[in-house]
């Protein structure tokens, strides 16, 4: 998998600006479907935006580094597990977190 899009977005009716990401499968029986994300940047959803910067190689300090992260992670190969989990709101609509990880470079021997 690698990621296709990642993206800051802001809307006037929300509070807080988001990060959208875009997954793309790049191989084996799902090759080219995609995954979507969307984080906000409020105080709870800033760690994890940073967590997925972070487990994709990019350790930002500075918020003010965050747009220059988010495209270094462009075409960058990763690993995702989707988690669902029950919304109490709307069973018929569940919940799911995707968690990425950046793959391993390969070696070339």
């Amino acid at each position: 998998m690698k990621v296709n899009a990642a993206t800051f977005e802001e809307l006037p009716e929300s509070p807080h600006p988001k990060i959208k990401w875009e997954y793309q499968i790049v191989e084996g029986e799902f090759e080219n479907r995609r995954i979507w994300q969307t984080q906000a940047l409020s105080e709870k959803g800033c760690r994890f935006v940073y967590q997925n910067l972070n487990n994709l190689g990019q350790n930002v300090e500075d918020p003010r580094d965050l747009l220059s992260a988010l495209q270094n992670v462009i075409d960058q190969r990763c690993t995702a597990t989707v988690k669902q989990q029950p919304n109490e709101r709307d069973p018929s609509k569940p919940f799911y977190n995707v968690y990425v990880s950046a793959d391993e470079p390969s070696l070339p021997f």
